[in-house]
């Protein structure tokens, strides 16, 4: 075992920091710190405030969240930002344009909350995700109940 120690500049502020890794031998480990010395190019301050920066133009999207204090704000944004997310991977893999109709319209109901209540009082449910997509919810009410309701709709809306 080698560990690899790259000493790296932010291309962004100029700050100096490190990443280090333990490799299998002083070979890959010296290796590794050449592709990390080329390839972590932001400090952590720096790649989190790009981190914020995409969130908060990814939740410019969607309606404000309001009704909470401002930790309660932050915390249901971050809830539906990590929903919207799980249900857009979701809608990639279904299989049928059907199915993804339905999954949009779940997520587009699940954005138009405002509350960040709503969103807190259903983080356990919305993390869980639509569990086996619309043929089958699992014992999850939350998600039965919204796709059964996306299913009425996009059955009204096509006919």
């Amino acid at each position: 075992m080698a560990k690899a120690i790259a000493t790296c500049t932010c291309s962004r502020c100029g700050a100096s920091f490190e990443r280090s890794s333990i490799q299998r031998n002083r070979t890959e480990a010296d290796s590794w710190e050449a592709w990390a010395k080329r390839n972590f190019t932001l400090c952590g301050a720096c790649w989190m405030a790009d981190q914020e920066a995409a969130e908060a133009e990814a939740d410019a999207a969607y309606p404000p969240i309001t009704g909470g204090s401002p930790k309660q704000i932050a915390w249901a944004i971050k809830i539906r930002l990590k929903a919207a997310k799980s249900m857009r991977d979701v809608i990639a893999r279904r299989p049928t344009d059907r199915e993804k109709d339905v999954m949009r319209r779940a997520l587009d109901e699940i954005v138009s909350h405002t509350d960040a209540r709503w969103y807190i009082d259903h983080r356990d449910d919305i993390e869980d995700g639509p569990i086996g997509g619309i043929v089958n919810t699992g014992s999850n009410e939350f998600w039965r109940d919204l796709i059964k309701r996306c299913m009425a709709d996009a059955n009204r809306d096509n006919g």
